[in-house]
């Protein structure tokens, strides 16, 4: 996302010189975002640029917690990672695989196939480390981790359950 003005929306001047500021954001899709109100001291700058980078990256991470939101619910992870509106597809795919890592939550890493599989056939693995900022070794176990669920998934879908419980 690009937010590409920034203004005092709206400044009110207490009696002892503090003041209610809120700034407004147009991002590059022309969309508006106001920050809400701040009461800062009398010499306190208005600088709107600065609200104005707190204002993205607080879209940014709205975002990635609503795609890790909508792969939790089951919807494809590759899909949701295509369907950014101001966040960038690496940082919804970081924030992804970050949170795949850090839940273990077996069926969390289950949704993620697909992009995963994505990932894996489109970068190389240093291309891989450098986008999570993790080494080689991070990596390798971080593949190994997801290839056991992965394979966990395929020995249930070729089991025959009949012949295994003595149907």
């Amino acid at each position: 996302m690009s937010i590409v003005s920034s203004i005092v929306f709206q400044d009110h001047a207490e009696s002892d010189g503090r003041r209610y500021i809120q700034y407004q954001h147009t991002d590059h899709l022309g969309a508006k975002h106001h920050s809400g109100m701040r009461l800062v001291p009398a010499a306190f700058s208005l600088d709107a640029t600065a609200d104005g980078v707190l204002t993205e990256a607080s879209l940014d991470e709205g975002e990635a917690q609503g795609a890790i939101d909508r792969v939790e619910s089951g919807e494809d992870a590759l899909v949701v990672a295509n369907s950014f509106i101001h966040s960038t597809q690496k940082n919804i795919a970081k924030a992804l695989i970050r949170h795949m890592v850090a839940t273990r939550d077996v069926y969390f890493a289950l949704a993620m196939e697909s992009l995963v599989d994505f990932i894996r056939a489109t970068f190389t693995n240093p291309q891989i480390e450098g986008f999570l900022d993790i080494t080689n070794a991070q990596l390798i176990t971080l593949n190994n981790k997801y290839n056991a669920v992965i394979n966990a998934k395929t020995d249930l879908e070729t089991a025959d359950v009949q012949e295994d419980f003595g149907g």
